[in-house]
C-alpha cells in the first residue's frame, strides 16, 4: 500500500516554523515586559521604604546633606521609573504587533492543515476503493478456479 504524501508538506513545514518563531519572539516580548514590571515595582517599593526612612530620620537633628542625598538619589529613581515606563508604553505597541503576527502566521498554517486533511482525507477514500477492487478481483479469481476446477471433476 502506497504512503500518503502531501504535495505541499514542505510549505507546511514552513508555516509551523514561522509560527514557532512568532510564537518565540512574543513570549521573548512578554518575559521583557514582565521583567520590566518586577523592576518598577522593586523600584516604586525602594523609593516608599526610602521615604519612611528619611521621615523617621527628620525627628531632632537635620542633616541638610542626607535629605540633598535623599532628594537626589530619589530623582534618580524617579527619572529610572519614567524611563521603564515609556519602555514598557513601547514594549505594549511591539506586543501587539507580534501577537497579531502570530495569528497571522496560525491561521495560514491551519488553512494548509486543513487543505492536507482533506487531501488525506480523498487519498484514503481512493485507498479504499482500491483495496476494495482487488479483493473483489480476488474474489472473482477465486470463484472462477474453484468453477473450473468443479467442471474438470465432474
Amino acid at each position: 500500500m502506497s504512503k500518503f504524501r502531501f504535495r505541499f508538506e514542505s510549505l507546511l513545514r514552513h508555516r509551523r516554523g514561522l509560527e514557532d518563531s512568532c510564537q518565540r519572539d512574543l513570549a521573548q516580548l512578554i518575559r521583557t515586559r514582565m521583567i520590566l514590571h518586577g523592576e518598577l515595582r522593586l523600584m516604586q517599593q525602594e523609593l516608599h521604604d526610602s521615604k519612611h526612612q528619611m521621615a523617621n530620620r527628620l525627628v531632632g537633628h537635620l542633616d541638610v546633606s542626607q535629605i540633598h542625598q535623599f532628594a537626589a538619589a530619589s530623582q534618580e529613581v524617579t527619572n529610572r521609573g519614567h524611563q521603564i515606563v515609556r519602555r514598557l508604553a513601547d514594549l505594549e505597541g511591539q506586543i501587539e504587533q507580534a501577537r497579531k503576527a502570530l495569528i497571522g502566521a496560525t491561521r495560514d498554517r491551519r488553512v494548509l492543515d486543513r487543505l492536507r486533511e482533506r487531501h488525506l482525507v480523498a487519498w484514503q477514500r481512493v485507498q479504499g476503493r482500491r483495496l476494495d477492487l482487488e479483493l473483489d478481483e480476488f474474489a472473482t479469481q477465486r470463484y472462477v478456479r474453484e468453477s473450473h476446477l468443479e467442471m474438470l471433476q465432474s
